[in-house]
């Protein structure tokens, strides 16, 4: 019986952002800790693709694989998104639907991040085995804080176990 091959990382993104808690999880580390959405939906990916969670020295070329990317297209579309959002009342409905195509060239450029990211992982580097997907989630994101964005381990620990925690609810790939 052959394995089932894992899912590409932008399918496994969109299953795992509908876990429950986890989009929340995601926005409280970008937003309280400086953390990027697409690394750690990225190391879940990792960590249910190779059972291990990569190294400091990896994590920090996968980082550096997005980060061009990250600060040329995704922050600055995240920025004007979110700064249009409370100035739309009272205008026109063009400027809603011009946020609306904002809010897709976002997506499309996280798209991108991802693909990259998916790219990145491809050159291997060093993983630590974990017993289960979920704790090299957790091994992974919590490298990823504590060198990226210095997180205090007592305040982002309820979102890296969310985050953890939501790859159980996925079903075997390939997902639908």
């Amino acid at each position: 019986m052959t394995a089932t091959p894992p899912p590409d990382i932008w399918t496994f993104a969109l299953a795992l952002y509908r876990q429950p808690g986890f989009a929340d999880a995601c926005l409280t580390l970008q937003d309280e800790h400086g953390a990027d959405v697409v690394m750690l939906i990225g190391l879940c990916w990792l960590a249910r693709r190779d059972g291990g969670a990569p190294d400091a020295s990896a994590i920090a070329t996968l980082d550096a694989a997005l980060a061009g990317w990250r600060d040329a297209a995704i922050v600055p579309l995240r920025t004007l998104r979110r700064a249009l959002k409370p100035r739309l009342a009272g205008l026109p409905p063009a400027a809603g639907e011009a946020r609306e195509r904002i809010k897709e060239a976002e997506l499309a450029s996280e798209r991108v991040a991802f693909d990259l990211f998916e790219r990145a992982a491809g050159f291997g580097g060093a993983v630590v085995r974990a017993e289960t997907p979920q704790i090299a989630a957790r091994i992974a994101i919590e490298r990823y804080l504590n060198d990226r964005c210095r997180a205090n381990p007592a305040d982002i620990r309820e979102c890296v176990q969310c985050l953890a925690i939501a790859i159980q609810g996925l079903p075997k790939a390939p997902f639908p």
